[in-house]
Formats: structure tokens, sequence, C-alpha cells
């Protein structure tokens, strides 16, 4: 059984916050006469997302139970179920998931933010394909 998720960058949602933050910059520039250069910087801001978007990145993750594999613009990862010890859920303060595959080596790797679905489906899917979750509630580093 496979579990495959994909987040695609040119979202309707993307699209909308990016204009968003533009009209709000034209009106302090017209309608407050703000200084160009503040405008130049908090534009600045929107850069990644508006990559992102032009681009159409595509972030993703596919759990089988022989093989976890992830992919996050231009890095993907193949790894081996045999090569990992476990994985690890971490709730940090901001309230964002943090998934860390620990290899039997002892090696730790990241799983990208953007690759991650919600934490119930993600530690679902994982158990579901036999791999062993720990899931933490709260984690400083």
């Amino acid at each position: 059984m496979a579990f495959r998720f994909e987040r695609q960058g040119r979202r309707p949602r993307v699209a909308l916050v990016i204009a968003l933050y533009w009209v709000g910059l034209a009106v302090l520039w017209l309608g407050l006469d703000a200084a160009p250069w503040i405008l130049a910087l908090l534009g600045l801001f929107t850069v990644p997302a508006t990559l992102d978007f032009a681009t159409d990145r595509r972030d993703w993750i596919e759990i089988t139970p022989g093989l976890l594999r992830w992919g996050s613009g231009r890095q993907e990862v193949d790894v081996a179920a045999g090569r990992i010890a476990h994985v690890r859920l971490e709730r940090r303060f901001d309230m964002t998931m943090r998934a860390r595959v620990t290899l039997d080596s002892g090696k730790r790797m990241t799983i990208p933010q953007a690759c991650l679905p919600r934490s119930e489906i993600l530690e679902s899917a994982l158990r579901d394909a036999g791999y062993s979750v720990q899931h933490h509630p709260f984690s400083l580093l």
C-alpha cells in the first residue's frame, strides 16, 4: 500500500496572498506616501513565494513499506526501509510539525516542511507502511 502527498506552488491561495500583499504596498505608497525604499524592502518578502508560484514548484512525499521518498525543489531523497530506525514527529512551539528520519547509523535527515501533510495523516501513513514512529508533542531544537 503506497501513500503519496503532493503540494504544488501554483495554487490560487498563494496568488491571492501575493496579490493582497502588493495591494497593501500600493495603498501604503499611494495613500500614506510611504518611502519607496521601505516599500522595496517589504516587497522582497514576496520573492520566495512569487518564485514558487512562477516555477510551479512541487513538494511531495511517498511512503511505501519498502521505501520512503520525498522531493522539494531540486532535492529528491530515497531511503530504503531497512535503513530507517524510526521516524520522529515533533511539534515545535510555533505549532508546525517537523519530521526527522533517524537511520540505523544514527544519522538524522529532516523531511522538508513543504513535503508534509497534516501530522495525523502522516503518522497514520507511516504506521500503515510499517515504520516505527515516535511522536513528541513539543521540541525546542
